[in-house]
């Protein structure tokens, strides 16, 4: 028979005392509008994908060279998949590359020789365009169509919003009519699976300069050195998106309790490089101070269930880490212990016996893990188990 424990937490800020979470009487008052001047915007944790903020994060806008982050996913895959290092050279064997004179470029040419690194490097400190069509050409070599690979990749994230026509996020056509689109939505779904799959991105998008071809190389992210923590990610603009920015922060070390806690905001469609930037921070800094990475249920606590089928009563059960939630402040989470009905005839030490759910006030499950035994527990006698058996059964169907 199934058992269930529930307790119920009022998460406030840090200080957790069994239960409850009492506030801390610094924390910053919530503040739902920000006052954004961008045309869309949205703010989530990365590890857990939750949205904290947004601002018509679902509108299908002009990308730029946001797209950049595509690109680098698409070909990240394919040098893993051929096993192709970073530091492999590359060998420019024409200059078909044809970028618009004002586009931002790392100045290829004919016979050049570059690195991978440096090519991914270029494509997001500075965006080169150049950068992005070599990629491209280096890929569809193997007959690849490389941009269909990218609405391919967007289809699988789910990024229902997205479509892209180039690997550079420049406007095209006669009448520049052809550009690349997104949500705010699907680029933060973007950025958190890049994140997660390749983070040393971070090692590149946190450089405030690089030197390629004996070339100083200034990342074009405003937000780098404004805020201790923000490491990434990639900026935007063409007269018709705007000016955009993926930006990230690495709350870890600020969180205090040594869970993951990484930040990622996008910003669509802002005025000026100073309001992406002013957008970005604002959002970074709504997240930071109004949301934490709290421990629910610590490694050690301990869940009673009641069992007469065991010898000893009461079966105890723990987890064998700490359950951390996100939460901000005054969310209430329910903490229920269930128990397995099929338990082993005898149960070993460690053996598996039910799991900690946790659930929001919209009763949504937010987070939950196994329990295992602390101890063995020996069976009753077997006409004694069957009697149970038999008396539950009438219970439950008389």
């Amino acid at each position: 028979m199934k058992k269930k424990i529930c307790i119920l937490v009022l998460l406030v800020f840090s200080f957790i005392n069994t239960n409850i979470v009492y506030a801390d009487s610094k924390t910053v008052n919530y503040k739902e509008d920000l006052n954004l001047n961008c045309k869309a915007a949205i703010l989530i944790e990365a590890n857990t994908g939750r949205v904290l903020y947004e601002k018509n994060s679902d509108a299908k806008l002009p990308l730029a060279s946001i797209t950049k982050l595509m690109t680098y996913l698409v070909f990240k895959e394919y040098l893993e998949k051929l096993n192709i290092s970073d530091s492999n050279a590359i060998f420019i064997k024409d200059n078909n590359i044809k970028v618009p004179e004002s586009a931002s470029k790392l100045g290829l040419k004919k016979n050049d020789t570059i690195t991978v690194k440096e090519l991914i490097d270029s494509l997001l400190i500075i965006s080169a365009n150049d950068s992005a069509e070599e990629i491209r050409i280096i890929v569809e070599k193997d007959g690849t169509d490389f941009i269909y690979n990218m609405n391919l990749k967007a289809k699988e994230l789910g990024l229902t919003k997205t479509q892209f026509y180039n690997v550079t996020g420049l406007t095209e056509g006669k009448e520049n009519n052809i550009y690349n689109t997104s949500s705010a939505r699907d680029i933060s779904e973007l950025a958190k699976n890049i994140i997660k799959k390749y983070p040393e991105i971070l090692n590149t998008t946190s450089k405030k300069s690089v030197v390629i071809k004996n070339k100083v190389l200034y990342n074009t992210n405003g937000a780098l050195g404004k805020k201790t923590g923000v490491d990434g990610l990639k900026t935007g603009h063409t007269s018709l998106a705007g000016y955009c920015l993926v930006a990230t922060e690495d709350l870890l070390s600020k969180n205090g309790n040594g869970y993951p806690f990484r930040l990622i905001s996008v910003v669509l469609g802002s005025s000026s490089d100073y309001f992406r930037v002013k957008d970005s921070l604002d959002l970074l800094n709504f997240g930071e101070q109004n949301f934490f990475n709290n421990i629910i249920v610590k490694k050690d606590k301990k869940f009673d269930f009641e069992n007469k089928y065991y010898k000893e009563k009461n079966i105890q059960g723990i987890c064998k880490k700490d359950l951390y939630v996100l939460a901000k402040k005054n969310e209430i989470f329910k903490i229920n212990a269930v128990m397995n009905e099929n338990l082993n005839y005898n149960i070993k030490k460690g053996d598996i016996i039910g799991k900690v759910i946790i659930t929001n006030s919209k009763d949504e499950v937010v987070k939950e893990n196994q329990l295992y035994a602390i101890k063995d527990y020996k069976s009753v006698f077997l006409l004694k188990r069957w009697y149970f058996k038999i008396m539950d059964y009438f219970k439950i169907n008389l």
